[in-house]
This record gives C-alpha cells, structure tokens and sequence, in this order.
C-alpha cells in the first residue's frame, strides 16, 4: 500500500484530461479511486477519503476577495479564521462556472517529465502494439494472422466507434489501414482473394492495398462495431456511468491483465446485476479457450464505482469460419464421459457399458496403431531425403519458388544454437489447448548430425538436422511438412500418396464401424427412445456448437449475455440457438439428432487430385414450427481433413452448414 500522498496527487494529475485534479469532477473521482485500488488501499479508507472530499466542497467553501474564486477548507475553523481575516467572503451556492477550483493550486501535481504529454496504456495495449508490430508467431498466442488480426483490430474498432460514433464503416477500414497497414501483422494478411466469403462490393478499393488485407479489415470492422454495441447495450442495462472500457486479447499478456483487472475491481457483476465472485471470474479467465469459456477475446466495463462487468467474445471472420477442432483423444474422453453418465442414470447395466468399453479400447488401439502407420509412411521422404543432403539438393531447393522461402525460414533460421522450432498446438484429454505444445532445441538435432558447440553448422547439417527433427516431431508444423513434401518430389522421393490415402480411408471406415456399433443400442432421453451412436455424438456437436450457451449450466453460458460468438457482426448466442433450433435445452436437442454416414473427400489438384484426402460428416437436427411440422435439416459438417498438406495426419473440425447459417441470418 503506497501512502505517499505526493506520489498520488501526481498519478492523479497525469490520469485526468487537464492535468488538474477536481473533487467535483465525476470522472476525476473515479480516477483517483482506481489509483487508490491499484495502490491496494482498503475499500473502507478509499469510501471514507472520497466522502471528505467531497463532503468538504460542500460545506467549507468562501469566495476569494482576490480572485473571486472559491476556496476550499478542510474544516470551519479554517474557513472562520480566513473570513475574520478578510481574505474571504461568504458564499452559499457556488456559480457554475466555479466548478473548478483554482488551477494555481494543482499546476505542481503533474509529473516533472516528458511522460505526462503520452497517454497512459490501458488494459493490454502495449502488449497488442507488440503483436501488431512484430507480427503473428506461432507459440506467442494463439491462432493464426488471420485470426490475430481480426482479434486485435476489432478491439481497436471498437475503441474508435467509442470516441466518435458517427464514423462509418469505410471511413473505420480505411483509418485502420492507414494507422496499421504497413505493420508485419497487416502484411502478413495480405492476399489477392478477399476473405470471410465478402463480395466485391462489399470490400472498398484502397490504393496500394490488397484485397485480402482490406477484406479482413472489414471483417474487423464489423466485428469491433458489434463490440461497441454490444458493451454500450452492457452499460445501460446495468445503469453504469462514466465507464471506462477495455478490449483484451487472448495470449498469455492479455490474459494476465484481465486477471489484474478483476483483482482490482470492487465489485464483479453479470448483465442482471447479479454479483459474481472474484474467484469465479478468474477461473473463467484461466479457462479462457477452453469449454467452460470458449472466448478470444474480452471486454471489461468498469463503472465510476469501480464495479466491473465482463463480456467475452469467440472471435470469426463468418459463419462459414471453423467453429472448432478437436483430436481423437478428446473425442474418445467425451465419449467414454457420455457413456459413463448412461450407468449412474441406470440407462446401461455395468455389463452394457464393459462390452461398450471394451469395443471402445480396441477401436482407440486400432486409431493408435493406424497413427503408427501413417507416421512411418510420412516419415519415408525425410529418410530419404536426409541420405541425399548435398549442395546441389540445397542449390535446387533455393531456386525453387516452392521451397526457397519455407527453406530459409524453416531451416537455415531456426536450425542453429540459441534458434527456436515452432512447436505445434497440441490438445489434452479434454481438447484443451497445451501451452506450448511440443519442446524442440535446434541444438539435439545438430548434434546428430556431427555439429559441435562453439562451431557455426554448415548448411548441411542444418537440413539434415531438419529432417531428423521431421521423424521424430509428434506433428510437425504444417509449413516444415510442404516443405518436406516439396523437396521429396524436386529430388524423385518416394511416392507415398496411395499408402497415406489408404490409411486415410482405414481410419473413416474405422470410426463409422463403431458408430454403427454403438447405434446397435438404444437408451431413453426423457422417456424418448436414441440410438446410443446418435446420442454420443450429439453430446460431443453440442460441446463444438457451444451450445451450452442454451441451458446456461456451466462456465460463461451461467450468466446471461456474458459469452456470444461473433462473426464478423452476426452473432450466435443461447437465444439464437434455440430459435434457429427450435429447443430450450439440451434433451430436446439430443432427441431430434442424428448423424449420417461419412462421404470421402477427394483432391481436385495436382498430386492429391482423385485421392481421398479426408471425410465429411453432416449431422442433422429435427426442427418443429409452430404447426407442429417436423423438418430435417442439416446443421454441422464435422470433416476429417489433413491441414498441414499430404504428409499430415488428419485432424477433425466442424462448420456450420449453409442450411443453419441461412436461419442464423434470419435471426439476428
């Protein structure tokens, strides 16, 4: 606790807009209560100081003779003494144009350096400057540019719209550009096709500026307005005043502010008012990408009071964006969870649900050993390839536009002391993120390969240490795996395309035998007869849908209005999912669900053109109007598909179909 009144007078004086501190002002009120928090004073001192404050304008006050100017007292024997002096007159009801008190007595409260001309950074701007600056870089947040660039500048947009909220849309894209458009951030969104599905006249043209950057900026744009709306629409309905309100991103930076943020507030509360415990909110926060708080970003409105309200956002570029990704592992847990709960319900027998888990172990050993397998075909190239490494195999490599650019960057950057692997996020058992994903040193692989510490690597070396490190990574990032694949075609590597396409084809005919495995069985969904299969997935597309914004049971989905997905301004929340699907809870949804049979993927071009390349799996809700008319339609494509090109392994995400997106539309 810092007691220092100087030193508080001083942060006073920098934080409000003149530079000089009125205990009449509302705002500087507030400011002067959150520097006391921030300096941990006890909320019972705070409430006491602010009350003498202001109480004493009230009630020890006279008039300079000099300046007719009015004069403040700390009691009413200071205030006798001056008016038996003479220096005072009496004075009941102050002008309005006394409001402020006299400026000679706080001109020395400002800071003595060139600090007090900057504003003061606010919630994880600095931090968001760095991003914005230096660029996306895998490992640092998470996502990708594209996702970091929508995350940032929508928070950017919705600070803009607050401090004029007449600006429209294109007049926002365009400032946004000019203040950012040369940023390593912007130039890694560039492109020459538009993004989030936007049509021509949708995007304005900018001199200069390609149509990816400038589409993605209107993506941000619409996105950050519906932030704006969305915390001003907060403020009302909980009467605040005088807000303060800051936009956090996801990393690990913007996470520890909003911690901070929290610990400092005096109260926390949702959009009903009610109170929300300091404990609760952080552990919301610490979830943060995960299933109880599938968020992005945040915004945290603090009122004059120094109460908090906080909104979190899930973060896409459109309804057509991925909703989530998943791993085999986190599948399998959900399940096993589902069917465990189907025995202390009494819908299974203990003997049901041993032979279901037995079914269950041999599929998983099946998926482990097909991983194997896939592992061991992808691994041909980079065998290969590190028995050929010469000059001549890095001269070829270096004049193609194929590889040039990922061998630089991929290789002769990172292979070297003190140089650093981009490690792949990996998934837990739950399918929450692991931070950090897997741990690579450029150094263990260098040292295979015949380097020695204290000398530089040769070229060589360092791409033989690459292909080692190919082998042994559990997934190698997606960049390191074209370039792997690339070179293996340049120098007539093995062809391991109808190997790795009819592994592919095991692991879709594996999972739809155990779903036709378990759809053998039926159990009851309040009195309502499902098919086992059905009702395993449907638990598992009610958790990537985030649909237990519905019943408003766990996590952020408690608390009304504190969690929607919003992408690119159209915004799917609980309320719209029960209009769109025609359900108040999760029951109703698990009775009208089903999952059809996994179609193959094929290729369209060069090597993969013809070969299956992963799966697509609709999964369909039945919907009743107001009649009573049933209708199927279809809501989530679930597709297996490999990300990280021909040599990667395939990875499950889910998207949603055109059919929902339409009712989403008609929903807003």
């Amino acid at each position: 606790m810092i007691t220092d009144l100087n030193v508080i007078l001083k942060e006073w004086a920098y934080r409000v807009d003149n530079g000089k501190p009125n205990p009449k002002n509302g705002s500087h009120i507030y400011h002067l209560k959150e520097i006391l928090i921030e300096n941990k004073w006890p909320f019972s001192v705070i409430d006491k100081l602010l009350y003498n404050l202001t109480e004493q304008e009230t009630k020890f006050k006279a008039r300079s003779k000099e300046t007719g100017k009015l004069r403040y007292f700390k009691d009413k024997e200071s205030m006798d003494n001056a008016l038996d002096a003479g220096t005072v007159e009496p004075v009941e009801k102050p002008d309005k144009k006394d409001d402020k008190p006299d400026s000679k007595k706080v001109t020395n409260f400002q800071r003595p350096s060139d600090d007090d001309k900057k504003p003061k950074p606010r919630g994880d701007t600095e931090s968001k400057q760095n991003h914005i600056k230096n660029g996306f870089v895998k490992g640092a947040a998470p996502g990708n540019p594209g996702s970091m660039y929508n995350e940032i500048m929508s928070g950017e947009v919705a600070n803009l719209i607050r401090e004029n909220p007449n600006m429209s849309d294109e007049e926002l894209t365009k400032l946004i550009i000019e203040k950012h458009g040369k940023s390593k951030l912007a130039k890694q969104n560039d492109g020459k096709t538009r993004a989030g599905g936007l049509k021509k006249n949708e995007v304005p043209e900018i001199e200069g500026v390609s149509p990816g950057l400038i589409s993605k900026t209107v993506i941000a744009v619409r996105s950050g307005r519906r932030k704006a709306e969305r915390a001003k629409q907060a403020e009302n309905e909980l009467g605040f005043k005088n807000t303060k309100t800051d936009e956090y991103f996801g990393d690990k930076n913007g996470l520890e502010k909003q911690r901070e943020a929290v610990r400092n507030a005096r109260r926390i509360v949702n959009l009903d008012g009610e109170e929300i415990s300091q404990q609760e909110m952080l552990d919301l926060i610490n979830s943060s990408g995960s299933g109880d708080n599938p968020s992005d970003t945040t915004t945290i409105i603090t009122n004059e009071d120094g109460t908090i309200t906080v909104l979190f956002t899930s973060d896409k570029d459109s309804l057509d964006a991925i909703i989530s990704q998943s791993s085999a592992k986190a599948e399998s847990k959900q399940t096993d969870d589902a069917i465990l709960k189907l025995v202390d319900d009494g819908q299974l027998t203990q003997e049901e649900a041993e032979a279901i888990a037995g079914e269950r172990r041999n599929f998983a050993d099946k998926k482990e050993e097909t991983e194997r397998k896939l592992k061991g075909v992808t691994n041909k190239p980079a065998d290969f390839l590190q028995e050929k490494v010469d000059s001549e195999m890095i001269k070829k490599a270096r004049e193609s536009r194929e590889t040039t650019k990922h061998l630089q960057s991929r290789v002769f950057d990172r292979f070297k002391p003190g140089g650093k692997i981009s490690s792949t996020i990996l998934l837990d058992d739950q399918g929450n993120k692991i931070p950090g994903g897997q741990k690579h040193k450029p150094e263990d692989y260098l040292k295979q390969v015949g380097w020695r510490e204290g000398e530089q690597p040769t070229e060589e070396q360092q791409l033989k240490a690459f292909f080692i490190y190919m082998k042994t990574a559990e997934n190698p990032e997606a960049n390191a795996q074209k370039l792997t694949q690339r070179m293996n075609t340049q120098n007539n590597g093995p062809d391991v395309a109808e190997e790795i396409e009819n592994i592919r084809k095991e692991v879709i005919k594996d999972e739809q035998e155990h779903i036709d495995f378990l759809n053998e069985r039926e159990i009851e969904v309040d009195g309502q007869k499902v098919k086992l299969g059905n009702f395993v997935e449907g638990n598992n597309i009610y958790k990537q849908g985030h649909m237990g914004a519905i019943d408003g049971e766990n996590g952020v989905h408690k608390h009304r209005g504190m969690f929607e997905v919003n992408n690119a301004g159209k915004v799917i929340t609980g309320e719209t999912l029960k209009k769109v699907l025609g359900i108040g809870n999760k029951k109703q949804f698990l009775q009208k669900f089903e999952v059809l049979d996994a179609e193959e993927q094929t290729g369209v071009s060069g090597r993969q053109k013809g070969r299956t390349t992963g799966s697509k799996r609709i999964v369909y809700a039945v919907l009743v109007d107001e009649q009573g008319k049933e209708t199927r339609i279809p809501i989530m494509e679930k597709r297996q598909r490999s990300k990280d090109g021909e040599l990667g392994k395939l990875q499950t995400v889910y998207k949603w179909t055109k059919e929902f997106q339409d009712r989403v539309n008609e929903n807003q």
